[in-house]
């Protein structure tokens, strides 16, 4: 059942980031109803509230694991000679799990697991350029992380783990431009209650 609802989503993720598919706001519509209707397919909706819930808790979990693998394959064909990540549709798949977030299709987990993965595949002059893209997306992103608890609290953590990664690889001194626009991205995007920027000990 999995492997068919597998090869259901990714076929339906290829038609999407293919040839410029998400490249408007229709064809960002129309992607994410295909994934939608390729995830649930024949499935019969759950009755009671926690069956249902338990029902979207599994389809969201399944959705996330689709879309890195679909990733992984994408990166592969980004590494051909004359390839780079926009031409194999990584942007348009990025931008795609966004929506499918923003939607509720996905867990709002799902594009910062897809980023966290991306950016431990790339050097630093990759990650910089890439790095550009999710600050054009931080208004979309914003929403995300200042949900409910339940909602936000998995985004904020692979958000924060992957700038706190970023940072580690970077240069204090050499890359002292893209560090500041990280820490800036962070403060805008995250909610003032984000325990992570709250000095609670109190340290001067």
């Amino acid at each position: 059942e999995f492997a068919a609802k597998r090869e259901r989503i990714t076929r339906a993720l290829e038609v999407a980031v293919s040839a410029g598919g998400t490249a408007t706001a229709e064809g960002v519509a129309e992607g994410v109803a295909a994934v939608r209707e390729a995830l649930v397919g024949d499935d019969p909706t759950a009755e009671g509230a926690a069956e249902l819930k338990a029902q979207q808790a599994e389809r969201a979990s399944t959705l996330e694991l689709v879309l890195r693998g679909f990733l992984e394959i994408r990166l592969g064909e980004a590494k051909r000679p004359g390839a780079s990540l926009a031409s194999v549709g990584v942007v348009a798949l990025l931008d795609l799990a966004l929506a499918l977030s923003a939607e509720g299709v996905a867990d709002h987990n799902a594009c910062f697991c897809l980023l966290e993965d991306l950016f431990d595949t790339l050097v630093i002059s990759e990650a910089d350029e890439l790095w550009r893209l999710v600050e054009a997306r931080a208004a979309a992103l914003s929403p995300l992380l200042s949900d409910t608890q339940e909602k936000s609290t998995r985004p904020k953590l692979t958000l924060i783990r992957t700038c706190n990664e970023l940072l580690r690889r970077l240069s204090k001194s050499k890359n002292t431009n893209f560090c500041g626009r990280i820490l800036m991205f962070m403060a805008y995007v995250l909610p003032l209650s984000e325990r992570s920027g709250v000095n609670l000990k109190g340290v001067i």
